[in-house]
């Protein structure tokens, strides 16, 4: 009978998870769930399923408890929070007294009782070094597992930031378990950032070198700790888990520059980490330095540009776009920006024959609408009508759906004095326009309609009349 109800209340589980359409719905399902599992723990205090059933019954009616998500300061809604953790966390603890040996149950164990820590009534340190126990257990059982070592280890740097304060050799010993933690956790597996990231953290805390983190991680991999070519490939690796690890990357690369100061190729990647991590002023230096050593290599000459673009330096970022037009072969991956940031830079200078040449290289080649929409902004400020309509066609070829690309072309008509076709291709834009699905998106494109053709009326590329006949039919 017990393995009866234990089943039941799994699918009342599971149609909790996969078949609710509102929380009311899914809470319900959940209340049965719990109902069955209890009935089965009660008529059968050894039955396994009934007890990991109701481990996680609590777990998500503590989840959708509305007072608990609609309101965190709400101290009902806190304490019944609590309740639920808590009851997921003893039924855990049978679930573990019927299979002492799975390490999975201890790791389930181990996040319920981490939750408890921010829970009334629970003392945040002490619930820490319980959780952190829970996940001693687990890993003693399982020590293969990089992640858990991971998550205990964050659990005791928690558990430093907590004592720093009121006990500093407390603290000092935790971050130290949370160094180790970090470390066996890189040892199973050396390319994850987060890992080294964290370790890096913990070494300043601990007063020792942040770098010994990259030796460790190149170590693990087999990499020889004294080579640059090691801190280069570790540093991309890094680069390659996304932006948030730019700053690390630029101090594996750091490292390979020192071990090898005449290396152009760790220099570039020193200073594309730096841009990546918001550095820009710092990455300039050694954007620069590779660029000497190795003047053939349009990379860094390319980021040195856009570098320059971005600080305003606008002499210095047109003479490194000069320099990268010289240098970028045609099959280089950042060729298409060979006009387009001298377009850019000419723009910003207010040089109107070189922007509008060097937009019309770039519009053939320019790889997306945003470079588009950023061209037929230069069109627009110096009045070409003839670089707006193809401005709108090749938008049309890179994203058709997109109403940008017929008010391009309608402004550009305008601008020459054909109102008959700027009127149809403004009406084509109004009904794609209608299309889109987002109201804030639609109140936009509309909206930055209206402004080109102001900004057209103001410097006297359009008309007074025709540009309100426009805007009348934008809906102004």
């Amino acid at each position: 009978m017990a393995a009866a109800y234990a089943s039941r209340g799994w699918v009342y589980f599971w149609f909790a998870r996969l078949d609710s359409e509102t929380v009311k719905e899914e809470r319900a399902f959940y209340e049965k769930a719990f109902a069955d599992f209890q009935a089965a723990a009660e008529l059968n205090p050894n039955e396994l399923s009934a007890f990991t059933g109701l481990g996680w019954a609590n777990y998500y009616m503590g989840l959708t408890y509305p007072r608990c998500v609609a309101d965190t300061n709400d101290p009902a809604g806190a304490e019944e929070r609590a309740r639920f953790m808590q009851r997921a966390s003893d039924a855990y603890a049978q679930v573990i007294r019927l299979q002492p040996q799975a390490a999975i149950h201890y790791r389930v164990k181990a996040q319920l009782d981490w939750i408890l820590k921010n829970c009334p009534g629970y003392d945040y340190v002490d619930q820490l070094k319980v959780a952190i126990q829970d996940y001693a257990e687990a890993i003693r059982r399982d020590p293969s597992r990089a992640h858990w070592y991971f998550r205990q280890a964050n659990m005791y740097y928690d558990l430093g930031n907590q004592l720093a304060e009121t006990d500093p050799e407390g603290a000092r010993q935790a971050y130290e378990q949370a160094a180790q933690g970090y470390i066996a956790a890189i040892q199973r597996n050396p390319e994850n950032p987060a890992y080294v990231a964290a370790l890096r953290t913990v070494y300043r805390l601990l007063g020792q070198d942040p770098d010994q983190a990259f030796v460790l991680v190149a170590e693990a991999q087999g990499l020889s700790p004294q080579s640059p070519e090691s801190y280069l490939a570790l540093g991309q690796q890094v680069l390659e888990a996304g932006r948030g690890y730019a700053l690390m990357a630029a101090n594996a690369f750091r490292k390979a520059v020192e071990l090898d100061p005449e290396n152009a190729q760790a220099y570039w990647l020193l200073g594309k980490a730096l841009f990546d991590a918001g550095r820009r002023e710092e990455a300039i230096e050694p954007l620069v330095k590779a660029s000497q050593l190795d003047p053939e290599n349009p990379d860094p000459v390319w980021l040195l540009g856009w570098t320059y673009f971005i600080l305003g330096r606008n002499e210095q970022a047109l003479e490194a776009g000069l320099k990268f037009l010289s240098l970028v072969p045609e099959d280089h991956p950042k060729v298409t920006d060979r006009y387009y940031l001298l377009a850019r830079v000419y723009h910003r200078l207010g040089e109107r024959e070189n922007a509008l040449g060097f937009g019309e290289r770039a519009l053939a080649e320019v790889p997306s609408l945003a470079h588009v929409a950023q061209l037929a902004r230069i069109f627009r400020d110096f009045g070409s009508a003839s670089l707006l309509i193809q401005a709108g066609e090749r938008a049309l070829a890179l994203a058709p759906g997109d109403p940008r690309d017929y008010f391009w072309q309608g402004l550009g008509y305008a601008l020459a004095g054909d109102m008959g076709q700027a009127k149809a291709r403004y009406q084509a834009g109004l009904e794609v326009l209608q299309q889109l699905a987002d109201p804030d998106e639609r109140r936009s494109r509309r909206d930055e309609a209206l402004a080109d053709l102001a900004m057209a009326m103001e410097r006297g590329f359009l008309d007074q009349a025709a540009a309100q006949e426009l805007q009348a039919l934008l809906g102004r």
